[in-house]
């Protein structure tokens, strides 16, 4: 993808957002019944337990370039984003977005 040229998408409104990929690693624990495959645990239970972590996001900006966020810099990089004028994707979009929403 070229610099210059950023992958974007247009909103309801006609707005061109650029567009940025993201991927959360969370923890787990199969073993004590603490995932998204255990019976009985929704995305929602999931990502409202006290359990929960997020050990940090890959990304990928609209232009291209990719990197790692850490757990303790989360945060920072969404507040270093002005999600008014961006739009967000994700392989799991119900998942990767209720995690943005709830932490």
């Amino acid at each position: 993808m070229a610099e210059d040229k950023p992958l974007t998408v247009v909103d309801a409104h006609g707005n061109t957002l650029p567009v940025w990929f993201i991927d959360f690693e969370t923890f787990y624990d199969s073993k004590n019944k603490y995932s998204l495959t255990a019976r009985n645990m929704s995305t929602v239970l999931y990502v409202r337990h006290p359990l929960f972590k997020a050990h940090g996001l890959s990304y990928v900006k609209p232009t291209g370039e990719s990197g790692w966020v850490s757990h303790d810099n989360i945060q920072e990089f969404f507040d270093s984003i002005d999600w008014t004028k961006n739009a967000m994707a994700a392989f799991n979009t119900m998942f990767d977005s209720f995690i943005a929403y709830e932490h």
